[in-house]
């Protein structure tokens, strides 16, 4: 079920409405009903069929947050993961960027990264420059 709007002929946009899935419906209830106001999605598969008006997706309603927290880190190192993922959960970044952002040293810098990436919260970027990253 899809709902296409017609604008005028000068305007280059197609807006589309489509349902939402009951799935994230569920999730976005709960959160309401605890009164949190910001989270993050990870969306692990995104399958749109337009023609025969097949959505698949899943969401991990954990998220990027709910995974540091979980593991076996100090809280020190938990807070610091966090500070990374609040300030490019939505860019590319590097050791140099951690480095700076956080006032630490290098060797931290890289001991961070390694956490973020024995996580599988963030993927190698190539084409960006040598040990640039970006959140999954």
């Amino acid at each position: 079920m899809f709902h296409f709007d017609e604008y005028d002929e000068n305007i280059d946009i197609t807006s589309v409405n489509i349902p939402i899935n009951t799935k994230y419906i569920k999730y976005a209830s709960k959160l309401k009903y605890l009164n949190i106001e910001k989270t993050n999605l990870d969306i692990e598969r995104v399958n749109l069929d337009i023609e025969s008006q097949n959505l698949d997706i899943k969401i991990n309603s954990k998220g990027i947050i709910g995974i540091i927290n979980e593991f076996k880190f100090t809280q020190t190192i938990k807070k610091s993961l966090i500070k990374i993922f609040s300030k490019y959960f939505n860019s590319i970044f590097g050791r140099g960027d951690i480095v700076e952002y956080l006032k630490c040293s290098n060797g931290s810098g890289t001991n961070y990264i390694n956490y973020l990436l024995e996580l599988k919260i963030i993927i190698p970027v190539s084409g960006k420059g040598k040990g640039k990253y970006k959140f999954v």
